[in-house]
C-alpha cells in the first residue's frame, strides 16, 4: 500500500502454486513466478515485464534454506536466518540486503491457521521480486511440513 492506503500490487496465483504473477495498479504483468519440476532440489523461473531475470535454486544446506539467482546485478540470495522464532529470510543483491521476510507472531486465530509474515523491503524497486521471493519461501515451507508429517505417519 502507499501512503494514501491503496494497494500499489496485485498478486494472483494459480493452485496449486505453480504460476506466481505480480501485476501493478493498470494489471500489467511486473513479475511471473514459475515452479520448475523434476528438479532433485526445488528450482523457480523469474521473469521480470515478461524476459527471463534468473533461475532460482536451493542449495543443498543441511542447516538452513538457502536459494541463489545469478542475476544480470550479480547475485541474489534468499537465506534463512535465527532471528526470532519462526521461519526468517534475508535477501541479499551482492551482499547488499534488500529486504526481510520474518513470520508474524502474533498470536491471533488468523496467524494460527494462515502462513502470514512481514515483508521487510529496503529497496522499493525490489519490492515485486520480494513478493515472489516471500509466496515461494511459504510454498517451500508448506511444503516441508507436510513431508515432515507424511514421515511421521
Amino acid at each position: 500500500m502507499n501512503a494514501e492506503k491503496q494497494p500499489v500490487l496485485r498478486v494472483e496465483g494459480t493452485a496449486p502454486l505453480m504460476t506466481l504473477r505480480v501485476l501493478d495498479t493498470k494489471d500489467e504483468e511486473i513479475f511471473r513466478m514459475t515452479k520448475e519440476i523434476g528438479h532433485a532440489l526445488a528450482t523457480y523461473c523469474f521473469y521480470y515485464k515478461g524476459e527471463p531475470y534468473g533461475t532460482l535454486e536451493k542449495q543443498f544446506d543441511l542447516v538452513r534454506d538457502r536459494f541463489t539467482m545469478e542475476v544480470t546485478e550479480g547475485k541474489l540470495e534468499l537465506r534463512e536466518y535465527s532471528g526470532t522464532v519462526g521461519h526468517n529470510y534475508k535477501v541479499t543483491l551482492n551482499g547488499e540486503i534488500l529486504g526481510a521476510i520474518m513470520d508474524d507472531m502474533d498470536l491471533t486465530v488468523e496467524n494460527a491457521v494462515f502462513d502470514n509474515a512481514y515483508l521487510i523491503v529496503y529497496r522499493p524497486d525490489k519490492l515485486p521480486l520480494l513478493v515472489c521471493m516471500a509466496v515461494m519461501a511459504a510454498r517451500e515451507l508448506a511444503r516441508d511440513k507436510e513431508g515432515a508429517v507424511t514421515n511421521q505417519m
